[in-house]
This record gives C-alpha cells, sequence and structure tokens, in this order.
C-alpha cells in the first residue's frame, strides 16, 4: 500500500478509493486501485498484487 500522503499536495487529509479499476500499462491489461485526494483532487492508481499461491501443479509428492 502506498503511504499516506497525497504525492500531487502532500498533505494526508484523505482519499476517495475505488477498487478493481482497469488499466493499460503496455500491452497488457492491470487491476489497480484508483485514489483522488480530497484536498486537492489529485488522482493516482496503485497496481493491485495478485497476492494468491501459485499453482504448483508440475511438482511431484515424493514417494
Amino acid at each position: 500500500m502506498p503511504n499516506k500522503f497525497c504525492p500531487h499536495c502532500g498533505k494526508r487529509t484523505g482519499f476517495q478509493v475505488r477498487f478493481n479499476v482497469s488499466c493499460r500499462i503496455g500491452d497488457e491489461q492491470e487491476k489497480a486501485y484508483l485514489r483522488e485526494c480530497q484536498d486537492c483532487g489529485g488522482r493516482f492508481i496503485t497496481i493491485q498484487k495478485d497476492e494468491r499461491m501459485p499453482d504448483n501443479k508440475d511438482q511431484s509428492t515424493p514417494d
């Protein structure tokens, strides 16, 4: 998570947050948080990390 300060104005009054916003970065579609500063109206995004464990289908169990 980003820090609590706005990168535009430096204040920390609060943010309005929208979750699961789709954005394009290069050729890939990513899910992000869109935050809007309550002081200056500046908007910025934070990419959501997929924190699920990767599937280990290729690993075999030892006998």
